[in-house]
Parts: C-alpha cells; structure tokens; sequence
C-alpha cells in the first residue's frame, strides 16, 4: 500500500522540481520545443552535464534543485524512484505552444505530466549560433 503512495509522491516531486523528442524541425533545425524536450529527457536520464550544456547561466539553480531531489529520492528507493522516471517518461511533456518575443527569443509553453498529476511551465530560450539555449523555466501563468 505505502509503494503506490510513495510513487505518487515522487510524481509529485519529479513534476514539481522540473515542473523523448517530437522530430519537429525548423529548417532542417532543432525546434526551440525540441530543445525543451531534449532537455527534460536528459534531466530524466540524470545526464546533468549534458542537461546544464543547453541552459544559459541563470538556469544551474534549476538544474541542481531537480539533481537535489533526484538523489534525495534515489537514496530512499532506487526502484520506485525508477517507475516514476519511466511513467514520467511515458506520459511526460506536452507542448502546448510556441511563440516569439519581440527580443528574438521563444516561449516554448508545455505540461509535464503523470497520471493525475501535471504542471503547466514555460521556458524562454535563446539562439545561440547553431542551438537552442534554456534561459529560464517557469510557471506558465508567471510569463
């Protein structure tokens, strides 16, 4: 019974700490909402280098809060904390809506979700030459 429980709860903290790929391309490039995603994937596959190489500087605290929770989880039990990444992974992110602000940067506006559970965020990106680069996550009502 406590299992179930446990897994919602780490749902929760999953979809709260950083509240696959779509192959939508821009000209042949990585759409800002495949940045998004790619970036959620790699945080969900506990690759923090990789995830902290697409973010801009002000996004370390983003990154470290979610790697904090993680290991917090990941000590209390692997196995659960695995079940909530691979549902996470199932249901995971959807893009909601993409557009441009008026200083050339992107709004990607998404939901992570699992089960019952979801959060609606935003994040603000950036063209860095050749790549897209996360500046800054948030609430979606916070815009």
């Amino acid at each position: 019974m406590a299992a179930p429980i446990l897994v919602l709860g780490i749902f929760g903290v999953l979809i709260w700490a950083f509240s696959g790929t779509s192959g939508k391309r821009e000209n042949g490039e990585t759409a800002p909402a495949d940045a998004v995603e790619n970036f959620h994937s790699l945080l969900l596959s506990g690759k923090w280098d990789e995830a902290e190489a697409m973010c801009g500087s002000g996004m370390d605290r983003y990154i470290s809060s979610f790697r904090e929770e993680w290991e917090m989880n990941m000590t209390k039990d692997s196995s659960v904390l695995e079940a909530a990444v691979r549902i996470l992974r199932e249901q995971g992110i959807t893009v909601t809506g993409t557009s441009k602000g008026k200083d050339g940067k992107y709004f990607v506006d998404y939901t992570i979700s699992a089960g019952e559970e979801a959060k609606e965020k935003t994040a603000e990106l950036k063209r860095d030459g050749e790549r897209w680069t996360i500046e800054r996550i948030r609430d979606a009502k916070a815009r």
